[in-house]
């Protein structure tokens, strides 16, 4: 540790967590000892000895030339000087304690310990308490008058040691100590000590201290009057302070009151939010729900679905109907005027408004511009309450297949000859128009035995008569082709009337397609063959 030597009197040093100050703690006071901050506290003017340098310097010291080797010399012979003088003090110069203006002991010089003790307890540099018997309020009383005017003062003290016979003469002297304006004060006590005779003891002149004592008792009492009157000012302050916190006190207990009466009205009202938002909670799953179901409806369905509001804009579209209005899910909110359909209706627009002004169901069989399928497009009102029109709702049900079998239906109706078409249990699922015409000339109004959800076996079922043989033989004939025993089954039979004689020509033959069934017809070949017949 060599920082000492760097250091001005009364300078700070700061020190790394990790360094310390090893053996130099009595040239250092703590300024603060968390942060490692040390003040020195005398002037160290020795030569410093660079020859316990780091390795580095040693490595030097190796290369040094003749000046280096001088300078070892000149450094001897200051230590030597140290050493006289070191020798000199502790043979002429009385012991002495270093001490700065808190009194707290810096520096011990020569053998000073034996007007010294370490009392028990937490250890405390104060000269008071290191000073043994009536050294103690001697150096205290000195110690005050030095530091109050910063001059030299003496006193003197009669030590005896009854265990060793010695009465000692002890002259205490506080000298300060000469230091640059506006530093830290020192100050050295030192102790001269003279053995006495018993005579000699009892006529020395010893300074008396009670003078020193009674001047210090009333400075005290003149200081503790002062704070006397400071603690009466400072308590009726306080008693003022009081009385308002009282005040404040009161205030801040109504107001705890009212806010206590806020926090359970609060409490009511988040009971209350809790309730409602349960319920709110609950409407919203059924919502959920709901919509859940309606997605899946129309996803189940396949149905192109169009919604718009009041002002015509797009709100929601199912995929489907992208396939007539090139619909992305980007176009929402714009009006539905902006896209093209690719459907031969021209008052498709006009319709949508008349709807909304109206609250009309409109329904148009309209055909597709680009290919041959038809749809049935509805327009209804999107009435979310009562009497109130938020929107429309347009569906466009394809019924190409509808279309195909109104045509199947007109070419059958188009023929001259009786056709039904049976299901595998052999219930009529369709006719033409032949039929129905003849069914009713015949006697069947409505169609109640022969027409469409009849049984055509009920109808073949005859107990007995001339035409049973007749209707045993078509019965079976079409049930063999129904059940494949037959590839088709012809019968010719009688059928007079009693107005003509009339012979039809029946033929049974099995439809091709996976709900199976047969296709009846009855041909009137009275014209034909009525010569074969006779």
């Amino acid at each position: 540790m060599r920082f000492q030597y760097a250091l001005v009197h009364n300078g700070h040093m700061l020190l790394g967590s990790s360094e310390s100050l090893g053996t130099r703690q009595r040239d250092f006071s703590v300024t603060d000892s968390k942060n490692k901050i040390y003040r020195v506290l005398r002037p160290v003017s020795l030569p410093l000895d660079l020859n316990r340098g780091s390795q580095g310097g040693r490595a030097a010291t190796r290369k040094a030339t003749t000046s280096i080797r001088h300078d070892r010399q000149v450094n001897s012979e200051a230590g030597v000087i140290e050493s006289g003088q070191a020798i000199l003090l502790k043979s002429y110069a009385p012991p002495a304690l270093l001490v700065n203006e808190d009194r707290q002991l810096v520096h011990v010089y020569g053998d000073a310990q034996r007007f010294m003790q370490i009392p028990t307890g937490t250890v405390s540099l104060e000269v008071s308490k290191l000073l043994i018997g009536k050294l103690a309020p001697v150096g205290v009383a000195l110690f005050h008058k030095a530091i109050k005017e910063n001059v030299q003062f003496r006193s003197e003290v009669i030590l005896t040691d009854p265990g060793k016979g010695l009465t000692e003469h002890v002259r205490l002297t506080v000298r300060p100590v000469e230091v640059a304006p506006g530093q830290e004060r020192f100050f050295l006590l030192s102790f001269d000590v003279e053995l006495l005779s018993e005579t000699n003891r009892l006529g020395t002149d010893v300074i008396d201290v009670s003078e020193v004592s009674n001047e210090r008792i009333q400075n005290l009492e003149r200081e503790l009057a002062v704070m006397r009157d400071s603690l009466q000012a400072t308590i009726e302050e306080l008693e003022t302070s009081n009385e308002e916190l009282q005040a404040t006190n009161e205030e801040l207990m109504a107001s705890n009151e009212e806010l206590q009466s806020t926090n359970e009205e609060l409490q009511s009202v988040n009971e209350e939010l809790y309730t409602v938002n349960a319920e709110n909670q609950e409407k919203i799953e059924i919502l959920n729900r709901v919509n859940s179901d309606l997605d899946n409806m129309t996803r189940a369905a396949l149905i192109p679905t169009v919604f718009v509001d009041a002002s015509l804009n797009l709100t929601r579209f199912t995929p489907e109907a992208a396939n007539i209005f090139r619909f992305r899910e980007g176009d929402i909110n714009r009006p539905i005027d902006d896209f093209a359909h690719g459907m031969d209706y021209p008052d498709f627009m006009s319709d949508l408004r008349r709807t909304l002004s109206t609250a009309q169901v409109i329904e148009r069989e309209v055909k597709a511009l680009d290919s041959n399928n038809w749809y049935l497009v509805r327009i209804l009102p999107y009435i979310d309450k009562p009497r109130n029109i938020s929107g429309a709702v347009m569906t466009f049900f394809d019924i190409t297949m509808l279309k195909d079998v109104q045509r199947l239906q007109s070419i059958l109706d188009s023929l001259p000859e009786h056709i039904a078409v049976l299901d595998p249990e052999g219930q009529i699922t369709l006719i033409n128009q032949a039929w129905r015409a003849f069914a009713e000339n015949n006697g069947d109004r409505g169609l109640v035995f022969s027409g469409i959800g009849s049984n055509y076996f009920d109808v073949c079922r005859v107990e007995d008569g001339p035409d049973s043989q007749v209707a045993n033989q078509v019965s079976d004939g079409i049930r063999k082709v129904l059940h494949n025993e037959l590839p088709a089954f012809s019968i010719k039979y009688p059928c007079h009337s009693p107005k003509e004689q009339r012979w039809f020509l029946m033929h049974a033959a099995p439809v091709h397609h996976a709900a199976g069934g047969v296709v009846v017809s009855h041909v009137n070949i009275t014209n034909w063959v009525e010569g074969d017949f006779k």
